[in-house]
C-alpha cells in the first residue's frame, strides 16, 4: 500500500430524551427516533444554521453536520462485536457506556495510524 485513508460518515442523526428519575435526578439519554442521514441531506442544505461562533458566516444545516461542528458519541461498533450489540446491551452504567465509547475511538484511531507504513 502506497496510501491508505479512513473515512467517517454520519449514518443517522436521532433526537434524544432526558429521561430523569423520580426526585428529578438525571438517570439516561435515550434515541426517540433515528432518521438516516443520506435521505434527510438534501432537506438540511436547505435551510441555515445558527453559527454562534461566527455571526457573518453562514452555513446550512448539511454544513455543519459535513464539516463535523457538533458533538457525537459512540453508541454501537463492528469492533470486537460479534452478536452486533449496542454498547447499552453489555455495559449498564451511563458513564461507563461513555469511557467505553472512548475505549472505541481509541482502537479506531489506532487501527488508522496502523495502516500507515513508514
Amino acid at each position: 500500500k502506497e496510501s491508505s485513508r479512513l473515512h467517517t460518515r454520519i449514518l443517522g442523526i436521532a433526537p434524544l430524551l432526558t429521561i430523569k428519575n423520580p426526585d428529578g435526578s438525571f438517570r439516561d439519554v435515550e434515541p426517540i427516533f433515528w432518521v438516516y442521514y443520506p435521505d434527510l441531506r438534501p432537506m438540511l442544505a436547505k435551510f441555515e444554521a445558527y453559527n454562534g461562533k461566527n455571526y457573518g458566516a453562514r452555513l446550512s444545516w448539511e454544513e455543519l453536520f459535513e464539516s463535523r461542528m457538533f458533538a457525537s458519541r459512540i453508541i454501537k461498533s463492528t469492533i470486537e462485536n460479534p452478536n452486533d450489540q449496542f454498547i447499552r446491551g453489555y455495559v449498564s452504567d451511563p458513564i461507563l457506556r461513555l469511557l467505553e465509547g472512548d475505549n472505541i475511538k481509541e482502537k479506531i484511531f489506532n487501527y488508522e495510524q496502523d495502516l500507515w507504513s513508514y
